[in-house]
């Protein structure tokens, strides 16, 4: 069982998503790294490759998050990693099943259902995570 914190990517070009989803998840374990579009994304996900977790918006500037998944799935080195799509986009879903990502959520949910789902997916790769109250 992994006792490093968690190291999340939030790929969101919203600075404010950013500073909320920092706050949530910048916790005793786990760090969060922004990056504000898909080229950024992919810049920090080849420089350090041992990202735990991606969240991601699908509509972004120069680079969204359609393509990042895209290039993700092309990508050996980091087409394992598990995402969470966060996005305000109405083809979220669909979006999703295309590309066999199991969660997603859309923008303006409940935070803790986040908090949930990073939960899941990171005891299914071998962290714990204490009970909360």
């Amino acid at each position: 069982m992994p006792s490093r914190k968690l190291r999340i990517l939030i790929v969101d070009d919203n600075q404010g998503v950013q500073m909320l989803l920092r706050v949530l998840l910048n916790t005793e374990h786990c760090v969060a790294i922004n990056a504000s579009n898909g080229d950024e994304a992919k810049a920090i996900l080849m420089a350090q490759p041992w990202i735990d977790l991606i969240i991601l918006d699908l509509k972004m500037p120069r680079s969204d998050g359609a393509s990042l998944l895209v290039w993700r799935k092309t990508n050996p080195t980091v087409s394992q990693i598990p995402i969470i799509i966060l996005s305000g986009d109405a083809s979220i879903e669909s979006i999703a099943d295309q590309f066999d990502i199991e969660f997603f959520l859309e923008k303006g949910g409940h935070p803790s259902r986040l908090v949930e789902m990073v939960q899941t997916i990171m005891q299914r790769r071998g962290y714990s995570f204490p009970a909360t109250a």
